[in-house]
């Protein structure tokens, strides 16, 4: 150390250089208390504006310029910005020096000329003027650099054509002593959204950290300030979805030395958004399957199934899942529902209620068979309209079936059996197709059965009038009067006049009461039948 001391006197002369030779006798007496330092200026010009606030922080920068072991000073300047830098410690500590105390000094660096000396004066206070310049003289106009902001007119400096500069920013920086450590293990731990977090270890000793989140891969220029913390954990909100950004991380030394920047990615997860896309794959008359798309950010989904469209403004109430669809159940038939869904996503983040309905179908019931003009070899099925119906398939079989197969389709409520086999017994099977609210569906088989009469008709009393009503009409009370033998399976039908059962009373004797108040005015058929024969008798009704 005593070599290169004395050999930095003997080439430095003047008053930069007396005080640089005490600068590092200062360095000897003190190396173990300094810290590494990035000392930085940097501030954004006008054409044709004056640098008043330019050159307040000019000033306030020059008095940073304290006793440090400087290793590089760098002036950045132009509107497409290029640097020139001095790596020369000799002379980097001589311009620091020379700018802080206000001394003009001119130095050689290989082909560049650094300068250091007065241009006007300006500022608030006014100032004098001090420049710093590279390759363009003092209080000149040429093709290089100069940083003078307190010159007191348009004339600031910058790169190029210095006396009519266009806007620029001009950055001029020093380094000192070994670099600031950098903080290390610089993670991101969670990515959401609209938001980040992250965490750091700083450097032993470090006083502190600052951080930056930016759209900027190469990290900050100039000398921004970022968010400073003494904590090693912290978090950035207001992200832009589905989005990449840059974490810049720097530790802080001595002020106002601080290190590099360390840099590391990270991309927004898509927004908390669920689409409008809720399906109804599976329905029935009291329960349903409803899915919707999945969303990435999503964790959970939240719903209501309610039967108004009113929306929630609660969660109280609400049922939620992991997946991407439900099982509904205990539904009410010929009913609306709606339901209400949210997505519940990372960083808390909630999307809006999506609303969507479904109708639950009323059930498809099987048509109530009966039958109407049954003698030996034909007969008359007819039944009612079930809910929703509108076709139905109709089966005639002489042997009971366990699995029917399509029968006659027919779209009216009845249908002519002809040409069956005396004494028979014979089983329908009848079937509707529903379609409620272009739901469409199928009911099961429904069973019913009858028997043909026989031909052998010898034991039937062959009497004229072989059943009457009595009176005729009737208001009240009607008696029925059976001549001849009743057979078995005999019963008397009151029918309207297209041949629709009403109502079928058991015949047990020759004589039959039937009530018949329960019916309005009008013209009516009385039917006996037996398994030997059948009569019939109009009679009207007042």
């Amino acid at each position: 150390m005593r070599n290169k001391i004395s050999t930095i006197s003997n080439v430095v002369i003047g008053r930069c250089s007396a005080a640089l030779l005490t600068l590092f006798t200062v360095l000897l007496v003190n190396t173990s208390a300094l810290r590494a330092q990035v000392l930085t200026y940097s501030q954004s010009f006008t054409q044709s504006a004056t640098s008043t606030t330019q050159c307040n922080a000019w000033e306030t920068f020059r008095a940073s310029l304290l006793v440090y072991s400087y290793t590089s000073v760098s002036i950045t300047a132009g509107s497409t910005p290029a640097t020139i830098t001095c790596t020369n410690p000799t002379i980097v500590a001589d311009i620091a020096l020379c700018l802080r105390t206000g001394v003009s000094r001119t130095w050689t660096d290989g082909s560049n000329i650094w300068n250091v000396g007065t241009c006007g004066s300006g500022g608030s206070p006014t100032v004098t003027g001090w420049e710093l310049s590279v390759n363009n003289g003092n209080c000149l106009c040429s093709s290089g650099y100069c940083a003078r902001p307190c010159i007191g007119n348009l004339n600031w400096g910058g790169q190029g054509t210095t006396c009519s500069a266009p806007s620029q920013t001009i950055t001029v920086e020093f380094n000192a002593g070994p670099p600031c450590p950098i903080p290390t293990n610089v993670t991101i731990t969670a990515v959401y959204s609209s938001a980040v977090f992250f965490t750091w270890t700083p450097p032993t000793g470090s006083n502190g950290s600052e951080f930056i989140v930016d759209q900027n891969a190469t990290g900050p220029t100039g000398n921004p300030t970022g968010t400073i913390t003494t904590n090693t954990t912290a978090s950035q909100g207001g992200l832009t979805p589905s989005t990449t950004y840059y974490l810049h991380v720097r530790n802080r030394c001595d002020s106002p030395s601080k290190s590099v920047w360390v840099t590391t990615s990270f991309t927004t997860l898509p927004p908390c958004i669920i689409p409008p896309s809720i399906k109804i794959p599976q329905i029935d008359t009291n329960s349903a399957t409803i899915q919707w798309a999945t969303i990435t950010p999503a964790i959970l989904y939240q719903y209501f199934i309610k039967d108004n469209n009113t929306p929630p403004t609660t969660d109280v109430g609400s049922s939620s899942t992991t997946s991407n669809q439900v099982q509904v159940s205990a539904l009410d038939p010929g009913k609306t529902y709606y339901i209400f869904l949210r997505a519940k996503c990372l960083g808390g983040d909630s999307s809006a209620w999506v609303l969507d309905s479904f109708y639950v179908p009323i059930p498809c019931r099987a048509p109530s068979v009966q039958f109407n003009d049954l003698n030996s070899e034909r007969v008359v099925a007819f039944w009612n309209t079930p809910a929703t119906a509108y076709e139905y398939d109709i089966l005639n079989s002489s042997v009971q079936l366990t699995t029917p197969t399509a029968g006659i389709k027919k779209s009216t409520n009845s249908y002519l059996f002809p040409y069956l086999d005396p004494n028979t017994t014979y089983y329908v099977y009848a079937r509707s197709y529903c379609d409620d609210h272009n739901i469409k569906s199928i009911s099961p088989w429904a069973e019913t059965m009858y028997k043909t009469w026989a031909l052998a008709v010898g034991d039937v009393e062959m009497e004229t009038n072989s059943v009457s009503v009595l009176p005729n009409p009737v208001t009240n009370q009607m008696v029925v009067t059976i001549t001849g033998k009743v057979g078995a399976d005999a019963n008397v039908t009151v029918m309207d006049v297209s041949g629709r059962a009403l109502k079928t009373i058991p015949a047990n004797s020759k004589k039959i009461t039937v009530n018949m108040t329960e019916f309005p005015a009008g013209v009516y058929v009385l039917q006996y039948a037996d398994d030997a024969r059948r009569e019939q008798v109009r009679f009207n009704k007042q």
